[in-house]
């Protein structure tokens, strides 16, 4: 994979031109069940079912959220990126007064489709002005981690936006780059190798892995979601903490979701988790744990207030309720693990690795 990644870096040039012909369109897929025609857009009622196990405190910020998530539709669509070979599911809130005043880019991980997140995408988006896209640049392989296919295909997004996305059109939002888990580590490297044609605005990782300390950096705001256990084989030393490690100390954060049992694992950010091919497995339940997801749309929110305040102080980022939630920023250290043991004995409840 090394090999190749190397080649892809050597053959691939440095920025993507428009790829989009005069008058061409992008390929639609089927986006909803059977009956609808392909091309169609599916429209989400975003209903918010799942009751958080914190109590709330009712600050107007958080009063004013909750009735903007309420009261949102939230429409999606799935569409093929021409020439980059990438394939993307973007979301939208069709009833925000600026439907595309952020961009949040977010690569799948490993064995996933870009159909895997919509629980974590609509409630980044619903309420907000943020699209949020799911992408995949590498559709029908399991591997995710190449920085080639991810950068063709956020270099092509971010170029062709208007035409992709037109909500987006004469727009000029923020755009944040990242993924989960090795698309997370893709966005890096394409970060830190310069391939990409554009400053990102920031980095958004759901448990990047594999980072490397020694090897890695990050130079925009940056804002990672981890745990403070490892789970799935996915070393939290080498995953989100490590990510808020190699970003400015002046413009980084980190939650840490606290899961001493090891039931909130790597996937929480999917719908159903990670990987039923080849025995990648990392599984979860649909009761445990999905508060994690609307917690990260909040923070998604709060990210873009950041970026337009430059205001990356911890008071910027609290939640509505953050019992079980760590938060560092900026130049606080994060613990160390609390006990260096085997990794296979922290994996049982997670079956194999990713």
């Amino acid at each position: 994979l090394a090999v190749w990644d190397s080649f892809a870096r050597r053959a691939m040039p440095t920025c993507f031109q428009p790829m989009l012909p005069h008058g061409r369109k992008t390929i639609s897929d089927k986006v909803s069940a059977a009956g609808e025609a392909e091309g169609s857009v599916r429209t989400i009622r975003f209903v918010k079912h799942q009751q958080r196990r914190h109590k709330m405190r009712l600050i107007p910020f958080v009063l004013a959220w909750v009735v903007a998530v309420v009261s949102s539709d939230v429409v999606s669509e799935t569409k093929k990126v021409w020439r980059s070979g990438g394939r993307i599911r973007y979301f939208y809130d069709d009833k925000a007064s600026n439907p595309c005043g952020a961009v949040f880019f977010i690569g799948v991980g490993t064995a996933m489709s870009v159909r895997d997140y919509d629980f974590v995408a609509s409630n980044i988006t619903a309420g907000t002005g943020i699209v949020t896209i799911i992408a995949d640049p590498r559709p029908g392989s399991i591997v995710k981690l190449f920085a080639g296919p991810y950068a063709r295909t956020v270099n092509a997004v971010y170029r062709n936006l208007a035409s992709l996305i037109p909500v987006c059109h004469d727009k000029d939002p923020y755009f944040v780059i990242g993924g989960h888990s090795a698309s997370g580590q893709a966005a890096i490297n394409a970060l830190d190798r310069g391939r990409l044609c554009f400053t990102p605005s920031g980095f958004i990782g759901l448990d990047p892995f594999q980072v490397n300390e020694n090897r890695m950096s990050i130079d925009i705001p940056a804002m990672f979601w981890g745990f403070t256990e490892t789970t799935c084989a996915v070393n939290i030393d080498a995953a989100a903490k490590a990510g808020y490690q190699i970003s400015p100390d002046t413009s980084r954060i980190l939650y840490q979701v606290e899961n001493p049992d090891r039931e909130i694992r790597h996937c929480i950010f999917t719908d159903n988790g990670c990987g039923a091919l080849f025995g990648l497995t990392c599984p979860i339940e649909s009761n445990i744990g999905a508060w994690v997801r609307n917690y990260v749309g909040e923070s998604a929110s709060l990210f873009v207030s950041a970026l337009e305040n430059n205001d990356y102080s911890k008071l910027q980022f609290e939640l509505s309720g953050n019992e079980d939630v760590l938060i560092y920023v900026n130049k606080e250290e994060v613990p160390g693990r609390r006990n260096e043991r085997n990794l296979q004995s922290l994996d049982v409840a997670c079956g194999s690795t990713l």
